[in-house]
């Protein structure tokens, strides 16, 4: 009897630390949200260990996570020449983002915390809005200025965009009128700071992951009616928001394109890529180096990044573009950077274990008897399209804040108390 009480409690914690997350995550910082994580890892493992429940769970998609994690522990440990405490960080954190997002599938959720997590985020997505407007406001609004939000001009936009992908589903699924009317006006505000970003990817991507969420949705008259609210808002306020668009078509201070850059980054990956060997050379180990000296495997590997100077302003002319654009650390592509760093084998496990996450979702939706969660299927399978996506031109391998809301929703979606293939593993 102690012990049922004592599973009773750990329910009602591990609930409580589920309501409370989207708040986390709609914060500045980032210990609160890695504390709550560990904490909810915790309480999951307590739990097993008092109710010995029975772990249920695709076989296919925890093959592809144990390989992923194996050979990203052996590409961190064993490969590694210059062992540091923020990459040994970033590590640890990937590792219990994973468990983290295995527990959510575990863990007793409650109907009512299903019911209002969704509008917790759509209502929470207007505290990352206020900041990005308040600081575009105080450069007023000026169509020189990224802005940089919580981060960085990539990232900011990415965690913001996740946010925004749970108010389209609000508005593709029966809520209150009040709740849709707030997730509308998130939307709208929040594309707006992304515009203030200047991102081009994401200007592109949030438009269009909607309509395939319309799509998959099969709501013609909403499809129709986002098609023509887009063609139309694209011709009366283009003239006013061409401006800010001008990274679009921003050269360096050779005359190049910028995307020219990130094209000479994929190409010098690849070429680094040949000359390591299966298990890349080493976790998170490709070191900044700068893009106008010829390639030197060496160089990759153990060259320190200068003391760049960052500014937030973008150059009006060749002259003034700054000079660290052709200065990287990464590879700006998760595949080619977890091939590079992590080995092949890390990357097979790794697209394995998405591809089964993504398929098991669309047997989850297509299945008429979970009627009443269709909108966390559906969220799961455009937060999976839109991460990937934007993994072609950002690592989001290294995002902390969006991986933990991106697992935080998968594993809302395969929660085992909705399973429906029910392999054990």
């Amino acid at each position: 009897m102690k012990k049922e009480k004592i599973c009773n409690h750990l329910i009602i914690l591990q609930n409580i630390v589920i309501l409370l997350y989207p708040y986390l995550l709609s914060k500045r910082g980032n210990s609160s949200r890695v504390s709550a994580t560990f904490f909810l890892v915790i309480l999951f493992l307590i739990y097993v260990i008092l109710t010995k429940n029975k772990i249920i769970f695709n076989k296919h998609i925890a093959i592809g996570g144990i390989g992923y994690m194996l050979f990203m522990t052996i590409s961190m440990f064993i490969l590694k020449s210059d062992f540091s405490y923020e990459k040994f960080k970033m590590y640890e954190r990937t590792i219990v983002y994973l468990l983290f997002g295995f527990s959510m599938t575990q863990v007793e959720i409650d109907r009512r915390t299903y019911k209002y997590i969704l509008i917790f985020f759509s209502l929470l997505s207007f505290f990352p809005i206020y900041r990005g407007l308040s600081e575009w406001h105080d450069n007023n609004f000026s169509s020189t200025i990224r802005l940089f939000g919580d981060n960085w001009p990539t990232k900011f936009p990415v965690e913001l965009g996740i946010f925004l992908l749970i108010s389209m589903v609000i508005l593709l699924y029966k809520y209150k009128l009040w709740i849709k009317i707030i997730a509308g006006l998130s939307i709208i505000l929040g594309y707006i700071v992304i515009l203030g970003t200047q991102t081009r990817i994401m200007i592109i991507l949030i438009p269009l992951i909607f309509l395939i969420a319309v799509v998959i949705n099969k709501n013609r008259k909403i499809f129709v009616l986002s098609c023509s609210i887009i063609i139309l808002g694209l011709i009366i306020f283009y003239g006013t928001l061409n401006s800010y668009f001008q990274r679009f078509d921003n050269r360096n201070s050779d005359g190049e394109f910028s995307s020219s850059i990130r094209v000479l980054i994929y190409e010098r990956s690849l070429e680094l890529t040949k000359r390591s060997n299966f298990l890349g050379i080493g976790y998170h180990n490709f070191q900044a180096y700068s893009l106008r000296v010829p390639p030197d495997f060496s160089e990759y590997v153990h060259f320190e990044p200068d003391n760049l100077t960052y500014k937030k302003e973008i150059p009006l002319n060749n002259d003034t573009l700054i000079i660290y654009a052709y200065t990287t650390d990464n590879s700006h592509n998760n595949i080619l950077d977890i091939l590079l760093t992590q080995g092949i084998l890390s990357l097979l496990f790794y697209v394995y274990m998405f591809f089964n996450i993504f398929f098991e979702l669309i047997k989850r939706y297509k299945n008429d008897d979970f009627k009443e969660y269709k909108q966390y299927f559906l969220l799961g399978l455009i937060v999976i399209i839109y991460v990937w996506i934007n993994g072609l031109t950002e690592v989001t391998i290294y995002m902390e804040k969006v991986n933990q809301t991106m697992f935080f929703i998968l594993g809302f979606a395969l929660n085992k108390n909705i399973n429906i293939t029910g392999e054990k593993v």
